[in-house]
């Protein structure tokens, strides 16, 4: 698979807040990407917003990834949102890897 762009863009109204609108391929080339661009914006935003519309691959490093972020930002007490849209069998993969019961996709908003 390609490396597809991650885009950043910060919140209109709260300048503490960043946008992560991440590609429909979330394969290890882009977790790489995203986890170098994490490691520039962690310190300087506290609210994160990431976003994912029809997911269509999903490997289980981008999973791992996200989960590392969720658990950071916790730590480092700032907020992070994830909206979600899976595919079924980037579904399947969530369910079947044990992701779907932890405390971060119990709050991502994802559908069919």
């Amino acid at each position: 698979m390609k490396k597809e762009s991650i885009k950043i863009s910060q919140a209109k109204n709260d300048e503490t807040e960043v946008h992560i609108h991440l590609p429909d391929d979330l394969s290890l080339e882009n977790a790489q990407a995203l986890k170098e661009k994490m490691e520039s914006l962690i310190d300087k935003y506290s609210h994160f917003v990431f976003k994912v519309e029809n997911a269509n691959n999903v490997e289980l490093v981008f999973l791992q990834l996200l989960y590392s972020i969720y658990r950071t930002c916790e730590e480092k007490k700032k907020e992070v949102e994830y909206h979600i849209d899976l595919n079924k069998d980037a579904l399947t993969l969530l369910t079947n890897s044990g992701f779907e019961n932890t405390l971060l996709f119990s709050k991502t908003k994802h559908k069919l």
